[in-house]
């Protein structure tokens, strides 16, 4: 599964001298860092980008040399603004005062003599900065921590959406106008945008949203406040956070949603469509896709198989993950559905060979090989399935399959999908996307990848049913969810379904496969590897040296730890992604055949 570089380093912990009076981080101005280096935000221009990625493509070229040395697909982000989440920290910048202020001090104070304002009341009415006794006022700001781990203080982040930018100084201005609940014990902020307009923001705490005694006043107030003027004053979605809580306004998910076949996009025709020899095409693709597309989808006047909605919607919930860069998941999305077609058309046209093979073989050997009943040769039929089939006969599994993203879009070429994730949120979010888009033929499995046994998935299946009809009498009746399942271990159960896996897909860790799915996958005629850790993928494809294997914390599988998939698989297809521009991170995704 794919990992994002964080935004924002987590806040370093903090004494009470060095909070002010509603608890957030204080920080003198001379304080602060300025180095943001390792973000490379000067990389932002369109031919600065192009440069910094060019780099990237060399080196990634050059290590899979052995593997790969036809024309590489370039995948390219938008240079700026291409960031879905971002998080921050939040402090206040102590800066000195000057004469005028001084000055200005002592007619606001004749003032309020005047008038019998105290400065309090005065300060809750305008929003005013925040003075010291000591002289100088403070600024709330997000910070981010640099190379040299001293925080510096940010007012806009270009990496991020323009929506996470209009919201960033607004949702300053909310916090020091708004009620001081909102702003107490605040130490950090994290935007979860979409390319389809959808908004929510986090507010975390390091004071407790509820405390004991107080009848829930504080989470109730905190609520009220937010929904008023984070909620209605910005028109996004907005959670609080604080440890062991999670107080929710309205809902604590947003909305994708990607348009797969835009009737207007120049490359609506390369969607589906990309053969091994087009080469040039598939470049062009690559090029030009996302890079000049707007932010928002247009509808589509296609209609895939399978799928009676064109438009793919995801739910993506605050503190789970999600691909923070949503144009490059739709070239991943794009890049897929390519190898779908070209396996499926190389299968057909095998299909097609062999069947006019037979076809001639009867012709020359007249009625020597008569048909049975069944129209079988020699009075016999095999049971097993042909693993050469069809496009409604193909069936894929998909390891590591997360929330879902790559699953709902594959669902629509296959027969049926089988989905594997070990984390129980993320399970539960793919089975949601699955309901949302209408998807009936794929299954999602929870169990870690290197314990899935194709054997055994008619167990995994009744244990998966059984838990879920247990779990729902039991929400009926009060009880709550996480009631045990009774080990099936044994239990004939009827008849199994039959499964033919012609394609396996992974989108593993940045640490990539472990020894016993590397060689689980090894199995399977056609292997789609998703790569958050080119270096990862390196070590699959020729397997480990002899310093990894020492080096290795995998016990369990050692005899297999010198096994590479490029032993039994060519590369045939190969993408370059950039998730990441402005960093030195970059994805690659591989299409592996069997060799023949």
């Amino acid at each position: 599964m794919m990992t994002a570089p964080a935004a924002a380093a987590a806040p370093p912990p903090t004494t009470a001298a060095e909070e002010d009076a509603d608890g957030i981080l204080l920080l003198q101005h001379d304080a602060l860092g300025t180095d943001l280096s390792y973000l490379r935000l000067e990389d932002t221009s369109e031919e600065q980008y192009e440069a910094s990625l060019q780099k990237k493509v060399q080196a990634l070229r050059e290590r899979f040399q052995p593997y790969w040395s036809s024309t590489l697909t370039v995948f390219r982000s938008p240079p700026m603004h291409h960031r879905l989440r971002a998080k921050f920290g939040i402090g206040r910048v102590v800066t000195p005062k000057d004469d005028e202020e001084e000055e200005g001090e002592e007619e606001e104070a004749s003032i309020r003599t005047a008038t019998g304002t105290t400065a309090a009341a005065q300060k809750r009415t305008t929003g005013e900065k925040e003075r010291l006794p000591h002289g100088g006022h403070t600024k709330l700001c997000y910070l981010m921590w640099g190379n040299d781990e001293r925080p510096v203080a940010i007012s806009s982040f270009p990496l991020a959406s323009r929506r996470i930018n209009e919201l960033m100084p607004r949702l300053l201005l909310a916090l020091e106008t708004g009620p001081v609940v909102l702003r107490r014990g605040l130490r950090a902020v994290n935007f979860l945008d979409t390319l389809a307009g959808d908004t929510l923001i986090s507010l975390m705490y390091q004071v407790p949203l509820l405390k004991e005694g107080r009848k829930r006043g504080r989470e109730g107030s905190w609520a009220k406040a937010a929904g008023r003027w984070v909620r209605d004053g910005l028109g996004c979605q907005v959670v609080g956070r604080s440890k062991g809580r999670v107080v929710t306004v309205d809902r604590a998910y947003v909305i994708e949603e990607f348009d797969l076949f835009p009737s207007s996009s120049p490359s609506s025709p390369l969607l589906c469509g990309v053969n091994d020899d087009d080469e040039e095409e598939e470049k062009e693709l690559g090029a030009t896709s996302l890079a000049s597309s707007p932010s928002h989808s247009s509808p589509s006047s296609v209609s895939p198989p399978f799928q009676p909605k064109p438009i793919l919607r995801y739910k993506q919930w605050e503190g789970a993950f999600s691909n923070p860069n949503g144009h490059m998941a739709i070239h991943t999305l794009h890049w897929l559905c390519a190898r779908a077609d070209a396996v499926l058309e190389a299968d057909e046209a095998e299909d097609g060979r062999e069947g006019k093979d037979q076809q001639e073989d009867r012709s020359r050997n007249g009625s020597s090989n008569s048909l049975n009943e069944k129209g079988c040769e020699g009075g016999s039929c095999s049971s097993s399935s042909n693993k050469n089939q069809s496009k409604s006969n193909c069936d894929l599994l998909e390891l590591y399959c997360g929330g879902g993203n790559h699953t709902v879009a594959l669902s629509r070429k296959f027969r049926r999908v089988v989905g594997v994730e070990i984390d129980r949120r993320l399970v539960a979010v793919a089975r949601e996307n699955l309901l949302l888009n209408g998807i009936e033929n794929t299954t999602i499995i929870q169990i870690p990848s290197e314990k899935f046994r194709v054997e055994e998935l008619g167990r995994y299946r009744r244990q998966q049913e059984q838990q879920e009809r247990r779990e729902k009498e039991a929400a009926a009746a009060g009880v709550g969810e996480g009631v045990d399942v009774e080990d099936e271990k044994g239990k004939e159960g009827g008849e199994e379904d039959v499964y033919d896996f012609g394609v396996v897909l992974v989108d593993p860790p940045r640490a990539g496969l472990d020894r016993h799915t590397r060689k689980l996958v090894s199995q399977y005629d056609d292997i789609w590897y998703i790569s958050c850790g080119p270096l990862s993928l390196l070590r699959d494809l020729r397997g480990e040296s002899e310093e990894e294997v020492r080096q290795g914390s995998d016990k369990t599988f050692r005899s297999l730890s010198g096994f590479g998939l490029a032993e039994t698989h060519e590369v045939i297809a190969m993408c370059v992604l950039d998730h990441f521009p402005g960093t030195m991170h970059i994805e690659a995704a591989v299409h592996l055949r069997r060799r023949r």
